[in-house]
């Protein structure tokens, strides 16, 4: 009765959905602000299978010549055996929004097909996944990409152009490579073991 208890409580464990992790909040006191230079983003390390969360804030401010954007540039790596299922970036509001994507630890120009994904975006893009976006859906013609990608370094820049701040939360998904299971593998040695021992007898 035991182990049958134990093996229903390991399926309800294996079968939860995933939930989402902050690994890093700008909002936190002590937290500092996400780098603003694209050649030295902030950097956020291996991130774990199942659904990672940054939060950010941007707030351009007008000094009375022109606005100064406040980009948030961070940069994060997906591990030898996972995948880069998707990213999302929701705003709670306001539309424009500049967001970039890049392979490798910077990232390029602000805009073009030097990136992956280049972009203005919106409260109303909250349940779009960007590396699904082709070129011909971005609006500075980011190269575009296909997932999943594979293991390697990733940046992602966020930028507002115009005066104020908003939050916003990326939602990054990694999933583990498919592997054969332990048990199959012994399933598919049976049927030579077999043969073998068939041989052996002749």
């Amino acid at each position: 009765m035991f182990r049958l208890m134990f093996l229903l409580g390991c399926g309800l464990v294996c079968c939860s959905p995933a939930y989402s992790a902050v690994v890093y909040d700008e909002t936190d006191i002590g937290s500092g602000d996400l780098s603003n230079d694209p050649n030295a983003p902030k950097a956020l390390g291996a991130l774990n299978v199942g659904v990672s969360e940054i939060i950010g804030v941007i707030e351009s401010i007008d000094d009375g010549f022109v606005v100064v954007p406040d980009p948030d540039i961070f940069t994060f790596s997906v591990a030898a055996g996972r995948q880069l299922d998707s990213i999302f970036i929701n705003f709670g509001t306001g539309s424009n929004h500049f967001v970039g994507i890049d392979d490798g630890p910077t990232s390029d120009s602000g805009n073009g097909t030097q990136l992956l994904v280049a972009t203005l975006w919106s409260n109303t893009d909250n349940n779009v996944n960007l590396l699904d976006l082709t070129t011909a859906q971005q609006t500075f013609n980011g190269s575009g990409v296909t997932a999943p990608l594979g293991p390697g370094d990733y940046t992602v820049w966020v930028q507002e152009n115009s005066e104020g701040g908003w939050d916003y939360s990326t939602l990054v998904t990694i999933s583990a490579t498919a592997v054969p299971e332990p048990s199959g593998i012994l399933l598919a040695a049976v049927p030579l073991f077999v043969w073998t021992r068939r041989r052996r007898r002749k």
